[in-house]
This record gives C-alpha cells, structure tokens and sequence, in this order.
C-alpha cells in the first residue's frame, strides 16, 4: 500500500556568512526538538571534504542528516541538490527540514531551486533566517562580499548570533541596521552561544523585535502530482553516476598519509585533507601551524588528539575549540582568499602528529615544530 504523499514540509533555511554560527544554531535547535517529531537537515559544505555534520550532535532515528559538500547548492550541485533533497524526504519523511547552505551559498539560488516543479508543493517555506555576526562590521572585506549582501537581503528574519564576544556597541549597532533595513525584515533576534527559540522557527518574535510583512514572498500553490510522481519515481532508485556522485568507492587514507582535495573558484580557494583515525595530532603543534596562516577566510577542523577529539573552528581571529565525539578520521580544511601553498601546508601537518602514533605505524620520523 502507498505511503501517503509528501505535501508542506516546513522548511527554513538558516544561512549566513561563514563564521556566523550556523552549525552551533542547529544544535540548539536540534536540542529543542519535540520527542514526536521527525526532522530532516541538508547541509552544504563548500569545500570538498564534509565536516559540518560530523559536528551536529547525534539525535537518534528522529533526525536523518545528509550532506553535500564541494561547491553551493544551486551551482556546482544543482542535479545533486535535486536528486538528494528526494531521496533524504522519502527516507526521512520529517515534520520539518531544515537546510544550511555553505557560507558562500547564494540563498536565492536555492530558494528558487526549491521552488521548482519538484518541490514547490512539498514544501513550505516557512523562514528564511540570516545570521550575522556584529564582529563583522570591523571586517570591511566581508562588508562588501556581494554574497553576504545578498544572505542578508534575501532573510525574512535576522538573527544576531555570537553577541557575547562583541562589544554592546557593536551589537546595538548591528540591531539598528538590521532593523532600518528595507524592506523591512519579519523579525530580528539577537541571541548568545547559538541559542535560538524553537519558535523563531516559524518567526514567532518578541513584539519589539517584530516587523510585520504583509507580501506573502513564500506562498505555495496546493497541487501535489508534481511531487508526488518524482518522489515515487525514487522508490527503490539507484542513482547513475551521470546523474549523482560516481558510485566508485572513496579511496581512503593511511597513516600519516592524508587524501588531499583541493578546489578554487574565482573568489576561493580550497584545501581539505582526511588523515587516518591512527593519527593523533599534538594540539599545541597543530594550533600554532594553523595560526600562521595568513589571507584565510576561515579554518575548520575535526581532531584526533589520541586521548579525545575536538571541533577546531577559526574565523579570523577569532577561534573556538569543542568537545567532540568520535569520528572514523581526522578533517583540516582551509577557505582562503589567495592560494596558498598546498605541499607545504600538508608537510606541517604531517610534522604535527603525535612521534607515538608515527612510531607504532613504523614510519619515517618527522621533524616537529
């Protein structure tokens, strides 16, 4: 007997610039979902290895998680967007989805992709919300970056996130500019540590912060045939490599030998290296290697430091270090706005790793810092 069809899915999207928190607001949200409920989270990384999810705290059966990572949604992934988004609803069928584009994802672009003939009846776009991080009113690059214009312009809402590490100034200041912004936005919050009500959710704002819209920019048309015929389509579908990812099997890395994925755009280059589960990095070495990186837009990181692992984040000078479960191997990646020496870069992080672990690999010794 058929499932019954997919129809207004709440949807938000959570976008925002890179560093403005968007990973650390999804685990609020995450931690606040209703037992009940079901959810679903796309997430889109721009680099070419994937570490965003494995920073999303394990929710159970009730949260499905894909992730797509090596470009923006609506350019470099556009088939792979359509095809995924599919295949995680039928597999999921969640109450609500949630995606967060890359930190250079072009918001409109997606919107529209969702939008389409595929979509357009299964889900409900019900918020788009824009972080902002106040510290970057001291960063004119990223002031006149035209993807971050756009996040914020496209946003139903604002949500100024990460307020207890800027001044009061800045944070007063970011509140009055985001609200004289026109037209003018549904709401704008201002929250510390990530911590965002379940109910902004669905724009539900304290009454100062509210700024009433009348346009429906998001309203949907009821027909679900559409969708309906795609997703029954995907029943039981193994998708061809023309279409999705190539089905090959992913090589994988050895010990103190890292899989190196490099892109760049015309606005980014990136540097991604997967190490083996083996290798355990000293933290003070690995913190000072990464720290003389000069022109770099941000740094994330997933750690094995042999006794525990941690999530290294850096957004200009700013950085943040976490807890974090286990994971089945290590992850560096680096958005920098000039290219920067890739052999060089992985020579220093190879001379990071603990001498212990190099030995019981039997390896050749490394210089250490």
């Amino acid at each position: 007997m058929k499932s019954a069809p997919l129809k207004q899915i709440p949807t938000h999207i959570i976008t925002g610039f890179l560093g403005s928190g968007k990973t650390t607001v999804m685990n609020s949200l995450l931690a606040q979902k209703p037992k009940d409920e079901r959810w679903a989270l796309l997430i889109n990384e721009f680099g070419q290895i994937g570490i965003d999810s494995a920073l999303i705290a394990d929710q159970g059966d009730d949260v499905q998680i894909r992730e797509l990572a090596g470009g923006c949604f609506c350019c470099a992934l556009g088939p792979s967007l359509t095809i995924t988004l599919a295949m995680l609803l039928r597999r999921a069928k969640p109450d609500r989805l949630l995606i967060e584009p890359s930190g250079f994802g072009h918001a409109a672009g997606l919107i529209e992709a969702l939008q389409n003939e595929a979509f357009k009846d299964v889900l409900e776009i019900r918020s788009i919300l824009c972080l902002l991080d106040p510290a970057v009113l001291e960063d004119t690059r990223t002031l006149q970056h035209p993807t971050f214009l756009e996040q914020l312009h496209v946003a139903d809402a604002i949500v100024l996130n990460r307020c207890d590490l800027s001044s009061e100034a800045l944070c007063e200041e970011a509140m009055s500019l985001s609200e004289q912004m026109f037209p003018p936005k549904q709401a704008v919050f201002r929250i510390e540590r990530g911590h965002l009500p379940l109910t902004a959710l669905d724009l539900e704002a304290q009454p100062e912060n509210c700024h009433p819209n009348t346009s429906s920019a998001h309203s949907q048309q009821s027909s679900a045939q559409a969708i309906a015929a795609a997703l029954d389509a995907l029943e039981g579908y193994i998708p061809q490599p023309s279409l999705f990812r190539p089905l090959k099997q992913e090589a994988t890395p050895q010990p103190q030998q890292p899989l190196a994925k490099h892109a760049q755009t015309t606005e980014v280059f990136s540097y991604g290296w997967i190490f083996h589960a083996d290798d355990h990095f000293d933290y003070e070495c690995l913190q000072d290697c990464l720290a003389q990186l000069n022109a770099v837009y941000r740094v994330k990181a997933a750690i094995n430091l042999g006794a525990s692992w941690i999530s290294y984040n850096r957004v200009r000078d700013q950085i943040e270090v976490e807890p974090l479960p286990w994971r089945r191997d290590s992850r560096i990646e680096c958005l920098s706005e000039q290219a920067l020496d890739a052999q060089a870069l992985e020579k220093a992080l190879l001379a990071c790793l603990k001498k212990a672990s190099i030995e019981e690999k039997d390896a050749e010794p490394l210089v250490s810092h």
